[in-house]
């Protein structure tokens, strides 16, 4: 997952002629760093978490509550997930130009992945919100299974439930709707655009003559970025659902499933590496039309590493596109 995220850093920042001058950019460079984030502290897995408490746990409650803040920070890289889909949403379906969006939707998508989780990972550390999951150091009570039995009392931690749906659970709720609504709004603005090709022509956008062929291609151009906007929403949901589900059942019964546990170690920390493997297909399929008797090792190469881009913006093909989706 790092190295997929640190691919995506290089291919912005070394490989493009856009770099970091474009919304989506700046976006896929916010959730890569991110991501970054997130994966090496699941790579820390229960090492910082206090001696004697698990396997493999040599740390204390200072480790662990380091090890809690960049767990609460990391949200981030959800918050960027349901910016990047909503990025897509505006330029689509609502027919937003790339200035349109840097001036007034970025400036706010960037303040919220960012000051959400910040601010709710410093209030843990006060709150000593940040112990042992059953994962991972996070939100949750100590001593364990101290909220659900009135014998044990809660040493730190306490509310650790009820602060766990305010600072987590509720956000990725809301990023979850956001995604869920937004790949609803991306199918609607395709068959829309569609339907209105079939309708003013009165036949199949795949047979037009040639005086149509233009709007057929705008058509396919529309369709691929709409896929790309699809993509990334569907691996997000890959990667996290999981983790949400064994964390809801874990605060709501006070029990993890293994399975769950064992699938969100899985998937969770690969989303930098199924974003990156989306964030190239467009480059790794332009690369193959250009060279359809390479191996697909030099094309992954070349798409990763070289500037793959056909025109001075990634997203020029679309400036053709009429605004608000009125063919």
């Amino acid at each position: 997952s790092v190295v997929g995220s640190l691919v995506i850093i290089y291919k912005i920042c070394r490989c493009s002629k856009e770099k970091l001058s474009t919304p989506y950019h700046r976006i896929m460079f916010g959730l890569s760093c991110s991501d970054m984030i997130l994966s090496a502290t699941a790579m820390t897995s229960t090492f910082p978490c206090p001696e004697g408490i698990t396997k493999y746990a040599y740390g204390n409650e200072i480790t662990c509550t380091i090890q809690g803040f960049f767990t609460q920070f990391s949200l981030t890289e959800a918050f960027y997930s349901g910016s990047l889909c909503l990025y897509y949403v505006l330029y689509i379906t609502f027919g937003y130009k790339e200035r349109q969006i840097e001036q007034k939707f970025e400036p706010f998508l960037h303040a919220i992945s960012l000051v959400i989780p910040f601010s709710t990972a410093v209030a843990g550390i006060p709150l000593k919100l940040y112990n042992f999951t059953g994962l991972r150091c996070g939100i949750a009570p100590s001593p364990v299974g101290c909220e659900s039995d009135p014998s044990i009392e809660c040493t730190r931690g306490k509310h650790a439930r009820l602060f766990g749906y305010l600072f987590s659970f509720m956000w990725v709720g809301i990023i979850v709707l956001v995604i869920f609504l937004s790949l609803m709004t991306i199918f609607w603005s395709i068959w829309k655009l569609e339907k209105l090709l079939q309708s003013r022509y009165g036949e199949s956008t795949l047979n037009l003559e040639a005086s149509t062929r233009r709007r057929t291609r705008m058509s396919q151009k529309t369709r691929d970025l709409a896929w790309q906007g699809i993509t990334y929403t569907l691996v997000f949901l890959l990667t996290y659902l999981w983790s949400i589900a064994y964390r809801f059942i874990k605060y709501r019964t006070g029990k993890g499933i293994f399975a769950l546990a064992f699938l969100s170690k899985i998937f969770f920390p690969l989303q930098g590496f199924t974003n990156c493997a989306v964030y190239l297909r467009p480059h790794i399929s332009r690369v193959r039309k250009s060279n359809p008797n390479c191996s697909y090792f030099w094309v992954l190469y070349k798409a990763a590493f070289t500037n793959t881009e056909t025109s001075s913006k990634a997203t020029a093909h679309l400036r053709a596109m009429p605004q608000r989706m009125n063919v």
